[in-house]
């Protein structure tokens, strides 16, 4: 899965912009000339309207933190989080975390971060707080009652999750098996048994691997 984030940037501004990345990811940019006129910055590439275009090789917190840093540089783009957010957004009142269960839900992210990002079917998973409300802008649009019922649920375990437990993992780990890993942590978050089979499904539907296997299915299995 890979994301574009539109910067509408040309000649001279562009080239800072490219700039700004190398310096973000620490890699050269390499010019690609004519016809494209775009730069290849390791696991993305800037076009020649000033577009990044990132493939699966960069994690939504690693996207996350460029966009953070480029932010403050002065890069602001047109159809990233809030500056152009169309979907769906689930809140939940600030007055349920405390500090330490805001800190376990940033982690908890962190650590699930592409599974979750995967599942969904995004890259932005930034969690935007103030006084009142902790903000989750991260779901599709959808007319789909059920689907707005799912992404609601999960939110609501998230954050029951953060809240309850006294230590997270904020650690990410590569999944060999999507699926597998993905059911598990759905099942941590209390989603056991037919009630929620639709929801499962749901989740695990953008995902690769084997949900009931963790080394996949066996050989002698039809």
């Amino acid at each position: 899965m890979g994301v574009k984030i539109t910067y509408e940037l040309k000649g001279q501004r562009r080239k800072e912009l490219v700039q700004a990345i190398s310096e973000v990811l620490g890699t050269v940019a390499k010019y690609k000339s004519v016809p494209t006129c775009a730069y290849e910055i390791g696991d993305l590439v800037v076009d020649r309207e000033g577009a990044v275009i990132i493939n699966d090789g960069m994690t939504p917190a690693e996207v996350q933190h460029m966009v953070t840093v480029l932010e403050a540089q002065g890069f602001l783009p047109t159809n990233y989080g809030e500056n152009a957010f169309d979907g769906i957004e689930v809140s939940m009142p600030r007055e349920m975390f405390t500090e330490k269960a805001l800190e376990n839900l940033h982690k908890i992210v962190n650590a699930k971060g592409e599974l979750i990002a995967k599942a969904i079917g995004t890259m932005d998973l930034r969690i935007i707080e103030n006084d009142v409300k902790v903000r989750f802008p991260w779901f599709p649009r959808t007319e789909d009652g059920d689907e707005v019922k799912h992404y609601t649920q999960f939110t609501e375990a998230l954050c029951k999750m953060a809240i309850e437990r006294n230590r997270v993992a904020s650690t990410p780990k590569k999944s060999e098996n999507e699926k597998y890993d993905f059911r598990c942590f759905l099942l941590r978050l209390g989603f056991i048994g037919s009630e929620y089979k639709a929801l499962r499904k749901f989740f695990l539907r953008n995902l690769t691997g084997n949900s009931a296997f963790k080394n996949g299915k066996p050989n002698n299995e039809n």
